[in-house]
């Protein structure tokens, strides 16, 4: 598996690279994923799975300008090359189909333990406090229950928005993480069981 992912880190060319890490990894999908593309409240916003290696670029400065933590290019490449079903992108119709928002997650088993794991969750600044976060977490968990039985993430206990809107959706604080972030702030993690 490592060195199929590095093969595709090092290649930058996608598809047939995501199909092989695929086939090797525990949470190759064998459902069909479907999206909601639109919620009544938004109607310019249509909601998506992620496309492929060419917008990578485009999640990652979205991802690296509005979230604190800095993570770097291959951790994003990671993520949609293992799961690419648990990579959604919220786009503005009205704006060139320009990317707004994502949710980043990936799945492991263990046993009869088949864990979702939300990784990073971001809705560029201008959108916030519209739904879109929160549209984005549920078609990430409704994709996810179809073959997991719990889910998993980690926020700064100093993040509240973010902390309001995973409570609201079920999860519930599980651990206290100190010193969690490189910035020095503390986590929670979060879980929701099914």
């Amino acid at each position: 598996m490592k060195k199929l992912i590095e093969k595709f880190v090092q290649s930058g060319t996608g598809q047939l690279n995501v199909l092989l890490i695929m086939s090797e990894s525990n949470s190759a999908p064998s459902k069909n994923f479907t999206v909601e593309p639109h919620d009544s409240r938004n109607p310019n916003i249509l909601y998506r799975l992620y496309k492929g290696e060419e917008e990578i670029k485009e999640i990652f400065e979205l991802i690296d300008n509005e979230l604190s933590e800095p993570y770097g290019l291959f951790t994003y490449r990671y993520f949609t090359a293992v799961c690419p079903q648990h990579c959604l992108v919220a786009v503005d119709t009205e704006r060139d189909n320009k990317i707004i928002g994502a949710i980043v997650g990936r799945e492991t088993a263990k046993g009869d333990t088949v864990k979702g794991y939300i990784a990073m969750l971001v809705v560029l600044n201008d959108y916030r406090k519209k739904g879109i976060g929160k549209q984005l977490a549920v078609q990430v968990i409704n994709i996810m229950k179809q073959t997991c039985n719990q889910i998993v993430l980690e926020t700064e206990v100093t993040n509240t928005g973010a902390l309001y809107l995973y409570e609201s959706l079920g999860f519930v604080r599980t651990k206290r993480l100190y010193r969690y972030y490189l910035n020095g702030n503390e986590a929670y993690r979060l879980k929701i069981w099914f």
